[in-house]
């Protein structure tokens, strides 16, 4: 296994730069407090020191995802970087705003940085690209890498380094940084009420609304109800969630009661990634209750259970990628710029270091 170590070890940008959680060698999983990140020998960008230079001497590669992707790639040309995009075929064709590489081998020569989807795969196989005309494989994608070419992808898991062989390449998750988790939050949030008020037949104001999870969605989206006028209750697994929560004036219980207030409510949201609601909470729902999932798989929901009861559930994943694509792509581009700037920071303190201990 690859020697991991700190590439200078100061302050306030390593804590911010671990919120990404660097990986070389192995996924490592953020401890409960990450202080350091873990980079694996000298990053690119002070071997490189392209971040001294003007933003356009730095390529991105761009490769496979959604309109979000397209929407980072424009933004993030439009602000000095040079941009080439592969695997977004269907939707690139006649944007003018951004650069469409002829093949995978083009779009990744020269390149800093290279830019993989939020998911960025399914099937531990291949790359995230809908609207791809064909698939691009993770093997292939390495094939045409130097280890010394970074890697920014979204919902990074442990097979990732395992895969094609990554285990030497730094690897940030930008979906792991609490500035991109709040800000994709909001923009869910905007998602979830669309969905609310398309898919019922009655208004948000005055319906009896429970929210299952009180993390970031979750706070964010029972403050929204209630802004509607929604009648809100919350449920939380820790005092602190419940008690943040009666703070903010909402009706909050914990899931020992979720059976109870689920079958008084008009409309559920769950925010919680894990089964929650079971086939004893389903069956005593009242008809006409509609569930929206805003949880990643495997979700909360136990569909089997909810359509032998004749309940709908709304799979409503991925909502800023499709109810705000441009907003969802400047979060990406915003997290790129920052881990950039961040590398660009830590590498100055390292070369003010070296130059002291001389």
């Amino acid at each position: 296994m690859p020697l991991l170590f700190i590439c200078g070890m100061s302050d306030p940008v390593k804590r911010e730069l671990a919120a990404y959680y660097v990986i070389g060698g192995r996924y490592t999983l953020p401890s409960a407090d990450p202080k350091i990140p873990l980079l694996k020998g000298k990053n690119f960008m002070c071997e490189n020191k392209t971040s001294e230079k003007d933003g356009k001497t730095v390529k991105i590669a761009v490769i496979g995802g959604d309109m979000r992707q397209l929407e980072a790639a424009a933004d993030l040309s439009s602000s000095g970087y040079e941009v080439s995009v592969f695997g977004l075929d269907i939707a690139g064709q006649n944007r003018a705003d951004i650069e469409i590489g002829c093949n995978l081998s083009d779009t990744v020569m020269g390149a800093q940085l290279v830019l993989l989807p939020l998911p960025y795969t399914r099937d531990y196989i291949n790359i995230t690209a809908p609207l791809a005309t064909s698939k691009i494989s993770l093997g292939a994608l390495r094939a045409l890498m130097s280890k010394n070419q970074l890697i920014a992808a979204g919902m990074v898991s442990e097979p990732f380094a395992e895969n094609a062989d990554f285990s030497d390449f730094e690897i940030f998750d930008y979906a792991g940084s609490e500035s991109f988790a709040l800000k994709n939050a909001a923009a869910t949030v905007e998602g979830a009420l669309a969905v609310a008020i398309k898919e019922t037949k009655f208004t948000v104001n005055g319906s009896k609304v429970l929210v299952i999870g009180y993390g970031r969605i979750g706070k964010l989206l029972s403050g929204a109800l209630a802004s509607l006028g929604a009648q809100v209750c919350v449920t939380a697994r820790k005092n602190t969630d419940i008690a943040w929560a009666w703070a903010c004036g909402r009706e909050a219980v914990k899931y020992s009661e979720l059976t109870e207030k689920a079958a008084q409510a008009d409309i559920i949201f769950n925010t919680v990634p894990a089964p929650v609601v079971s086939r004893q909470v389903f069956e005593k729902m009242k008809k006409g209750t509609v569930c929206i999932e805003l949880a990643s798989l495997p979700g909360g929901f136990d569909l089997r259970a909810a359509q032998e009861n004749g309940i709908d559930v709304i799979m409503a994943q991925g909502l800023p990628g499709k109810y705000s694509p441009v907003t969802a792509g400047r979060i990406i581009a915003d997290s790129v710029r920052e881990i950039l700037s961040l590398n660009a920071e830590d590498c100055k303190q390292t070369s003010k270091e070296e130059k002291r201990d001389e």
